[in-house]
């Protein structure tokens, strides 16, 4: 059993598109703003980029994976996906992508898409994780306009 569970969030960041790009692309600001990420950094050598590699622990668990970015268009789009962490009976594969737009001098619209690779049990479950995963990633997302829109973002 395999289905993809799917969460689109907009948001408008009074900040300038590179401003923006450069915390997203930075994979060890992730725990800042993500609320299970404990840690998270970049595995590859060099610029990030297509193919590079990210490390990342979770919880509850503690429980650690990595993803590969698969697109990287600066400062516009980013993608990535990875192989399936073990939760609840199967897995959970991490999948999404961030899209950056200018909507004015200073400011950034965001469309940021999560879509995890649900199999096994979470498969049964994917009305209520689809749920937790709108409610949790837009306030992810509210946490991180905040952030880039502080004095110290």
């Amino acid at each position: 059993m395999r289905t993809t569970v799917k969460a689109t969030i907009e948001v408008e960041i009074a900040r300038p598109r590179e401003a923006v790009w450069e915390f997203l692309a930075d994979p060890a600001t992730s725990p800042r703003w993500i609320e299970e990420f404990v840690e998270s950094h970049a595995v590859s050598e060099g610029s990030p980029g297509v193919g590079s590699d990210v490390s990342y622990t979770i919880e509850p668990g503690p429980r650690s994976g990595t993803f590969e970015l698969t697109e990287w268009e600066p400062p516009r789009w980013m993608a990535w996906a990875g192989p399936p962490l073990h939760m609840m009976g199967g897995g959970g594969a991490p999948r999404g992508s961030f899209e950056l737009a200018e909507t004015g001098p200073g400011a950034t619209k965001l469309t940021a898409t999560f879509c995890p690779e649900l199999t096994g049990l979470p498969v049964l479950l994917k009305p209520y994780l689809r749920r937790w995963l709108v409610r949790q990633r837009r306030a992810d997302v509210v946490k991180l306009k905040a952030i880039l829109e502080s004095d110290d973002g």
